[in-house]
């Protein structure tokens, strides 16, 4: 089983889902920078991309289709709106 990325640039947010999944027995990690997730998702492979879509620099969605240009990880959009 290959762990679960966890991205959201509210340092709080992304540690409290990740958290919650640990304790509900998934192995997460959690970054707050769209770019350091791109950099994890070139060197490890995840069963799920968590991510949100406001963040600065490079949006979810913008990073959502980043993602799709090389991997077929399911993701799961996530927004406090």
């Amino acid at each position: 089983m290959h762990p679960i990325l966890v991205v959201d640039d509210e340092q709080a947010i992304a540690m409290l889902i990740r958290r919650i999944l640990t304790d509900a027995g998934y192995r997460c990690e959690a970054v707050t920078d769209s770019f350091k997730a791109a950099d994890l998702l070139e060197k490890k492979q995840y069963d799920l991309v968590l991510l949100d879509i406001m963040m600065p620099k490079m949006d979810g969605l913008e990073m959502c289709r980043k993602i799709r240009e090389k991997h077929n990880v399911p993701i799961i959009m996530v927004s406090a709106k």
